[in-house]
């Protein structure tokens, strides 16, 4: 169940970098979902 969660964020994380490479609010955001995924 957590893997699964894990590969849909990455590939919501993936989409953000694809449509907003430069944008310092999609960087921020993956630096959340990050900490999120390490805290549990």
């Amino acid at each position: 169940m957590v893997e699964v969660a894990a590969m849909m964020i990455f590939k919501d994380v993936r989409r953000v970098f694809v449509t907003s490479d430069d944008n310092l609010v999609g960087v921020l955001l993956r630096k959340d979902i990050v900490n999120m995924i390490i805290r549990g």
